[in-house]
């Protein structure tokens, strides 16, 4: 488990394995919850993080994937917003569509709010835009602080690659279309949905456009 604080409103939880790296935003939003099968490691970092669990009032999810959102089971009193395009897997528990059975767990049907490109969340003094971003699946999403020029990138882009294609819903050519779509940002530093930050965020998504090409 690692926990490392970004700027001035941003943590980084890192709880290893298969589950996603969860951020917390403003001290009351998370960007993704990981698989939730590691409650007590959450509960540790998120104490290290300065936050308790009923300080937590919204999830963005950045797709429907079981290691990004399973544990918004954890977090019952929390706002679930999602893609228009993700939300249906957690609004019907979609443990096939979400690979929940990949990683032996199952999802809890709960409402969600269905984001759109272009719209914005807002995390108390943080706002953040929402980039439809399909690729690694069709109800993608990343976040961007235009302020900072940080990205929220999901399964994206990493640092040493971007996300994989061939689940249901990837497509590599749209995954090009996104990267290209990101390249129009000032990114200063990316976030990404697994591995580590990535420092040199605009530089790096050309260079990722330049490799996925190959």
């Amino acid at each position: 488990m690692k926990t490392l604080k970004i700027g001035d409103n941003i943590w980084m939880l890192s709880l290893g394995g298969v589950d996603s790296n969860i951020y917390v935003v403003d001290g009351c939003m998370l960007v993704d919850t990981g698989t939730g099968l590691r409650a007590k490691e959450l509960d540790s970092a998120l104490k290290e993080a300065g936050v308790s669990h009923d300080e937590i009032t919204s999830i963005v999810n950045t797709h429907g994937h079981f290691d990004h959102l399973g544990g918004n089971v954890l977090f019952e009193s929390a706002t679930v917003l999602a893609h228009d395009l993700c939300a249906d897997v957690i609004e019907n528990a979609d443990n096939m569509k979400s690979y929940a059975h990949w990683f032996g767990g199952s999802l809890k049907k709960r409402g969600c709010v269905r984001l759109k490109d272009k719209d914005i969340v807002r995390a108390n003094d943080t706002t953040l835009d929402v980039i439809h971003a399909p690729g690694h699946s069709d109800g993608s999403i990343c976040l961007f602080d235009k302020k900072s020029g940080v990205l929220f990138a999901g399964d994206v882009i990493f640092k040493n690659g971007y996300g994989r294609t061939d689940l249901s819903g990837g497509d590599g050519a749209k995954l090009r279309h996104t990267l290209r779509k990101l390249s129009q940002f000032e990114v200063n530093k990316i976030l990404p949905g697994h591995g580590e930050i990535i420092e040199d965020g605009s530089a790096h998504i050309r260079t990722t456009i330049d490799v996925i090409r190959a």
